[in-house]
């Protein structure tokens, strides 16, 4: 399966691309599906680095996964492997683009 959608945000690409590139805001925009994202690991964000996650789905069950970011150019394109911790699956997602 493959998703798309595309969203006009009236400010700076550079605001925008800050804003969406801190995992930490992850929480803030990705609500009220994602109830958890933690850095794996310390040190700089980047290609190597790991989040787990986890997304709630309808009623009380939650899906974990683990992201890896495996391509990051500042204000083109992050993306990411993700694995579904409970499926066993994984893919390559992406954001980016200006």
């Amino acid at each position: 399966m493959q998703t798309q959608a595309t969203i006009t945000i009236d400010r700076p690409v550079q605001d925008v691309w800050n804003f969406l590139d801190d995992h930490r805001n992850d929480l803030v925009w990705r609500r009220p599906s994602l109830q958890k994202l933690e850095q794996l690991g310390t040190g700089p964000v980047g290609v190597g680095t790991k989040f787990e996650g986890a997304i709630a789905a309808i009623g009380p069950k939650r899906y974990p996964y683990v992201n890896e970011i495996t391509a990051d150019e500042p204000a083109v394109l992050t993306q990411v492997k993700r694995a579904q911790l409970s499926s066993g699956k994984s893919e390559e997602v992406w954001r980016g683009g200006t």
